[in-house]
């Protein structure tokens, strides 16, 4: 008899603590319909720009939908950026120099001449890396990624490292429309 009473408190706190997992566990992102994009880590004024444009592709690939407040949100889209610059020189020249000199019974003359040419350029090269995670209402991590950008010649580097991250959640996250409500 002892030993089924203690059967049956060792099944009752299996039980009980799977139930608990399960309410911890993450919801998978296929199963995420409303995000909330919080405030972004990083330079403010880029932070913030940075904020905008990851809200701005979310809303544009209709996946999600978007929460002002974070609270009623199923998940939170949390990140970062970094934003860094490099000057790089370059300089050429180039210098000729000729003459001569010349002498007969009535005259005597020279001739004599330089040139010289230089150039130089300074570049200026960003790089972006922006980070990104989805983070669902129980604290849990439900996906993260990060991307490192150059950018373009039509696009800065920052634009380009958010396209690249919030297009990686989309298609990590499956096409698929949120329900009408």
């Amino acid at each position: 008899m002892a030993s089924m009473g203690a059967r049956l408190v060792v099944t009752s706190l299996v039980c009980c603590l799977s139930v608990l997992a399960a309410d911890d566990a993450a919801p998978p992102l296929s199963k995420i319909r409303s995000i909330c994009v919080d405030k972004m880590g990083g330079q403010a004024e880029v932070a913030a720009v940075v904020r905008e444009l990851i809200f701005a592709a979310l809303f544009a690939g209709k996946r999600f939908v978007l929460m002002e407040s974070c609270e009623r949100a199923e998940a939170v889209v949390k990140g970062g950026v970094l934003e860094t610059a490099d000057l790089r020189g370059r300089s050429e020249g180039d210098s000729v120099g000729f003459g001569g000199f010349a002498s007969s019974r009535r005259r005597a003359g020279g001739t004599a001449g330089a040139g010289a040419e230089s150039l130089s350029s300074i570049e200026t090269r960003r790089q972006a890396t922006v980070s990104m995670r989805l983070v669902g209402s129980n604290g849990i991590v439900v996906w993260a990624n990060a991307q490192d950008s150059t950018g373009g010649k039509a696009k800065s580097a920052v634009v380009d490292g958010v396209e690249r991250v919030v297009a990686r959640l989309l298609e990590d996250a499956g096409q698929a429309p949120p329900p009408v409500r």
